[in-house]
């Protein structure tokens, strides 16, 4: 029989492993700060290149580090959506996900397909929900909105219950929000296009920070970035509401515009109100569908934010100047690395790729 002994080890080593642990600790702090330099992020990468110890515990703190930021996406539960949640752990979550959906009137599927559950917990009062709807008109205003989103470099058309259309960009979501009297939807991030079906008892309006797209019958588009909301026609007209605007007028430039029409396009700084007013190309307006990304006179700082959506690594801008610097132009989504690899041909910067980051930073003199 071979017994396999437990390896031992020496003070020293210990002193050694705690050692390399502790220098792997601070470093990789060092570079989760937003005023990480260029140093610090070489030095991190060369520190992890330096042995296999090294190495490990880099990975390990990056993993620890990924697995706390998707825990905290998720919300806990209520004390009253604990005391009414029917499940009890007496078969698995989706064996009694189906079993719920079995209990509901055949007629009533399509309802079903659009109601979301959470896995943990299994909500029973969507059931309750659902009965509710059953007796009352199928726009009841009790209904709770559904979310819909999209993942980094995802794109994703849905078909809303009046039959408008929505296609999502990367890193998207949206709220969706029916009564009787209103089609409501909420832009919270990313990038929409939406073909609206026609219902003059029922506009159709749209939300983002405040500002208020509205349409019975259309065909838009709709960008939030950091900076500013871009809002571009494709047919019809639609119209336009701030919460906190100056007095809106037909013309006036510095002010926002009542309405749009078929390529038309502003780009609506909320800070400021600043309106930027642009006829467009309304094949350069949805040219992302195609994975092709147009720029027309955006900083840096903006495009950056948009191509982010589009890749895993992480963009990092370390000179805050740089991203006041305008860009013209089309990036093609499956070009995304061979782009940064060209910027600094254009621009006065240096790009460094460390540990799934892309840094921007100014280039020497």
């Amino acid at each position: 029989m071979v017994k396999f002994m437990p390896r031992k080890h020496t003070k020293n080593q210990i002193k050694s492993a705690d050692a390399v642990d502790k220098k792997s600790a601070e470093l990789f702090l060092s570079i989760q700060e937003k005023s990480a330099t260029v140093d610090e992020w070489e030095a991190f990468h060369d520190w992890s290149k330096q042995s296999e110890a090294a190495a490990k515990t880099v990975d390990a703190y990056s993993q620890l580090w990924q697995d706390v930021d998707y825990v905290s996406r998720y919300r806990m539960p209520t004390p009253e959506e604990l005391a009414a949640d029917s499940y009890d752990g007496s078969q698995s979550i989706k064996d009694h996900q189906r079993a719920q959906a079995a209990a509901l009137p055949s007629c009533w599927q399509r309802l079903r397909s659009l109601l979301t559950i959470s896995p943990v917990p299994v909500y029973a009062g969507a059931l309750a929900l659902l009965a509710l709807v059953v007796a009352v008109p199928m726009y009841n205003t009790m209904v709770t909105p559904l979310e819909f989103t999209t993942h980094t470099a995802e794109h994703r058309r849905i078909v809303l219950d009046d039959g408008s259309s929505v296609f999502l960009g990367a890193e998207t979501r949206i709220l969706s929000d029916y009564s009787p009297h209103q089609r409501h939807i909420t832009l919270s991030s990313g990038e929409a296009y939406f073909d609206v079906a026609k219902d003059p008892d029922r506009p159709f309006t749209v939300d983002i920070n405040g500002l208020e797209v509205r349409a019975i019958g259309t065909a838009f588009n709709i960008r939030k970035s950091p900076a500013f909301i871009m809002v571009s026609v494709v047919e019809g007209t639609i119209g336009l509401k701030s919460d906190d605007a100056p007095a809106l007028t037909e013309s006036a430039s510095a002010t926002l515009p009542a309405t749009l029409t078929v390529g038309e396009q502003i780009s609506y700084a909320k800070a400021d109100h600043k309106v930027n007013y642009a006829v467009a190309d309304t094949r350069d307006m949805l040219s992302w569908q195609s994975d092709v990304l147009f720029f027309r006179g955006e900083t840096l700082q903006d495009v950056f934010y948009r191509l982010d959506r589009y890749t895993d690594e992480t963009i990092i801008l370390l000179d805050k100047d740089l991203g006041d610097l305008q860009f013209s132009g089309t990036v093609h989504r499956q070009n995304i690395d061979s782009w940064f690899d060209a910027l600094s041909l254009a621009f006065p910067v240096k790009v460094t790729r460390v540990q799934g980051k892309i840094l921007i930073a100014r280039a020497p003199i």
